[in-house]
């Protein structure tokens, strides 16, 4: 899998997955700098397809196939993954490699990947 990184005017290179919500708002992860923090990030994904989400310590093949995840880096994307031929044969090609986008998140504790149609969108909230 070949990452990219994603540079997000306003979000931090290194977040917390404070919360990760699928439902009638749509889909979409909270972050923090730290988790106690009043300020958050939210990404929202109006396009997803699908998502998963593994505790970090359970993708030790994964961590070591992509040294990028490893660095203070926070969001990727690639355009060839197995998560994306995946979809793509469980929808029998409704779903083309050219329509789809992987994102990934790195997080201290959790790698979240999302297959979408759409680029999410920023929020940043200062409770």
């Amino acid at each position: 899998m070949d990452l990219i990184k994603i540079e997000l005017k306003g979000l931090p290179q290194r977040l917390f997955l404070s919360g990760l919500y699928d439902d009638i708002d749509g889909f979409r992860l909270v972050l923090k700098e730290k988790i106690k923090d009043k300020k958050s990030y939210i990404l929202k994904f109006d396009g997803q397809i699908a998502y998963r989400n593994v505790n970090e310590s359970e993708r030790l093949k994964t961590l070591n196939d992509n040294k990028a995840l490893c660095e203070d880096h926070t969001f990727f994307y690639t355009r060839k993954s197995n998560f994306i031929s995946w979809i793509i044969e469980e929808s029998y090609d409704i779903v083309s490699e050219d329509e789809v986008t992987h994102y990934l998140l790195a997080t201290p504790e959790d790698i979240i990947e999302i297959i979408s149609l759409e680029e999410p969108t920023l929020e940043i909230i200062n409770l």
